[in-house]
C-alpha cells in the first residue's frame, strides 16, 4: 500500500532531490510550476523530475525556488493564530533539506519575493518510524531502517501565524509484530510546534476563537445574506457533537457524527409549526420562515456542544440564461472547510486544538487562511 508522503530508503544526497520531488509531497501542479518551458502539461511526472533536476544543474532554476514552490503548495490542514513577533531568527539553511533528510528541529527563515517586511516561512522536520517487512517466506525481516519524513510549514506574518501541514497514514508496530496502517496523530506534535515557535520568535501569538467566527460572525454575515451585491449560498455539510440536549438523552456521553440533513429537517418542520402557531406565512420562501429556521438550527448546533462542523459557501452570480457561459459560471466557490474548535484541550485528539481541515477545490490552506484572516478584524488583509 502506497504512503501518501515521503519515505527514506536510506537514499545517497546525490538522488535525494530526485526522490523527494518525485514522492508525494509535490504534485504535478508544482512540479509544472517549476518547469522552464511551456509545453510541460503533457509531460509525466518523472520526465517533469528529470527536466526540473536538468535545469537546476544549469543553474536556470534555483534550489530557494524549488523550496519555496513546496512551501507555497496548499496543503490539507491548518492551524493558525492571532498576535505579533519580536524576532526573527536566522536558523539553519532549509535549503539543506533538499538533498538531506535533516534533523529534528526547525529550519529557516525562507523570505519571499514580497520585500523585506512580508511573510517569511520557517519549516519544522520530524521523523516518523515506518516499519515494514522485506523479503518473503523464512527470509522476510522487519526493516525498521526506514522513516517518513513529515515537514510541517510555518508562515509567520506580522499579524499572524500559521502551520500547513499533509496528512498521511503510516506503518506501526502491534502486539504480533506485524505492522499495520495508522493514521499519524499530528494533533499530538502541532501545538508543541506552536510553543517552539513562540520560544524561537517571542511569538505573542493567542488563538482565533473559531467557533464564535463560524458559527455567529460568518453565519449571521452570509446566511442567506446579500453582501456586496452578492447572493451567498451555505450548505451545511457535517457536524460532530456531544450528546447534551433532549433527543440525545438516551445516548448522553461520548461523540456522534450528526447527519445535518436531518437537523434541517427537524428545524424546518419546527419552524413551520411555530409559524402556523402565530397565524403567518408558513411558506418556505418567506422572511418569516426562513428566519425562524435559520434561528432554531443555529441553537441546535450551539446547544449540541459542537466538537467539530464542516459547510461551504458560494457566491452566486444572478444570471440570465443568455448570460450563462463557462466564463460566468453560476457559482463561485468561497470557502469549504471541516472546522475543529479545539473543544477537549486535555484530551490526546483532533479536538484538542483549533484547526481545519481543509480542500484543494477549493484552494487547500491557502486559500481557507486568506478568508478567514480577511474576515477577522485584526488589523489588515492576509499578506500576499
Amino acid at each position: 500500500m502506497g504512503i501518501d508522503a515521503f519515505v527514506d530508503r536510506g537514499f545517497s544526497d546525490k538522488d535525494f532531490l530526485r526522490y523527494f520531488l518525485s514522492s508525494p509531497e509535490f504534485n504535478v501542479n508544482t512540479l509544472r510550476k517549476l518547469h522552464p518551458l511551456q509545453n510541460s502539461k503533457s509531460k509525466t511526472k518523472d520526465i517533469l523530475v528529470n527536466e526540473i533536476i536538468s535545469t537546476l544543474e544549469n543553474s536556470v532554476l534555483s534550489e530557494r525556488d524549488i523550496l519555496l514552490a513546496y512551501l507555497e503548495e496548499p496543503k490539507t490542514w491548518l492551524s493558525f493564530m492571532i498576535g505579533s513577533h519580536l524576532e526573527k531568527p536566522n536558523l539553519d539553511d532549509p535549503v539543506f533539506i533538499l538533498k538531506n533528510f535533516g534533523e529534528e528541529k526547525w529550519y529557516g527563515p525562507i523570505p519571499t519575493n514580497y520585500g523585506e517586511n512580508s511573510k517569511k516561512w520557517y519549516l519544522r522536520i520530524h521523523k516518523v518510524p515506518n516499519p515494514v517487512f522485506i523479503g518473503v517466506g523464512e527470509s522476510r525481516k522487519l526493516d525498521k531502517s526506514q522513516n517518513i519524513r513529515w515537514i510541517v510549514s510555518a508562515e509567520v506574518c506580522s499579524n499572524h501565524v500559521s502551520l500547513h501541514w499533509k496528512g498521511f497514514s503510516h506503518s506501526i508496530e502491534n502486539n504480533d509484530e506485524i505492522p499495520k496502517q495508522s493514521q499519524f496523530p499530528y494533533w499530538q506534535y502541532i501545538p508543541n510546534f506552536f510553543d517552539e515557535l513562540k520560544d524561537l520568535l517571542k511569538g505573542e501569538w493567542e488563538d482565533s476563537n473559531l467557533y464564535e467566527l463560524v458559527l455567529s460572525n460568518l453565519w449571521n454575515k452570509y446566511l442567506n445574506k446579500k453582501v456586496g451585491g452578492f447572493q451567498y449560498q451555505w450548505q451545511h455539510l457535517h457536524i460532530r457533537a456531544e450528546a447534551s440536549g433532549v433527543a440525545l438523552n438516551a445516548r448522553s456521553a461520548g461523540s456522534y457524527d450528526i447527519d445535518v440533513r436531518g437537523l434541517q429537517a427537524l428545524s424546518k418542520q419546527l419552524a413551520k409549526s411555530a409559524i402556523e402557531s402565530l397565524g403567518l406565512n408558513t411558506s418556505e420562501d418567506s422572511y418569516e420562515f426562513v428566519k425562524v429556521e435559520d434561528a432554531l438550527l443555529k441553537t441546535i448546533l450551539r446547544e449540541w456542544g459542537t466538537k467539530s462542523y464542516e459547510f461551504r459557501l458560494e457566491k452566486l452570480n444572478i444570471l440570465s440564461e443568455n448570460e450563462i457561459s463557462e466564463d460566468k459560471p453560476r457559482e463561485e466557490l468561497v470557502f469549504k472547510a471541516h472546522c475543529y474548535f479545539g473543544s477537549k484541550p486535555s484530551s490526546v485528539s483532533p479536538d484538542s486544538f483549533i484547526h481545519l481541515r481543509c480542500f484543494k477545490e477549493f484552494g487547500g490552506s491557502f486559500t481557507t487562511l486568506s478568508f478567514l484572516i480577511n474576515e477577522l478584524d485584526i488589523g489588515g488583509r492576509r499578506e500576499k
